[in-house]
């Protein structure tokens, strides 16, 4: 994706069953999420439709959903799902 590269542990990526390539980067206390757009060759900036994730991995998809985890909660790890849509 665009920008500097990202720390070892502050990415992550995710490989759908239809073959979609979503990477998740820390930027600051939020994450920004790129999906390959293999017939252009570049990248997409989405987002996701929730609340916003601190301490956060993409884990995968689970049909068209992303899943993702949440590490910093009172609480602890959470998982969330959400759906994805093109950044604004």
């Amino acid at each position: 994706p665009p920008g500097p590269p990202p720390q070892a542990f502050e990415s992550s990526m995710a490989l759908s069953a239809s073959n979609d390539v979503l990477v998740g980067t820390k930027d600051g206390h939020k994450m920004k999420l790129w999906l390959l757009d293999r017939q252009s060759r570049s990248w997409a900036p989405v987002s996701l439709a929730g609340p916003p994730l601190t301490q956060w991995a993409v884990l995968g998809f689970d049909g068209a959903t992303v899943v993702a985890v949440d590490g910093q909660t009172p609480s602890g790890t959470r998982l969330h799902r959400y759906t994805m849509s093109k950044a604004k």
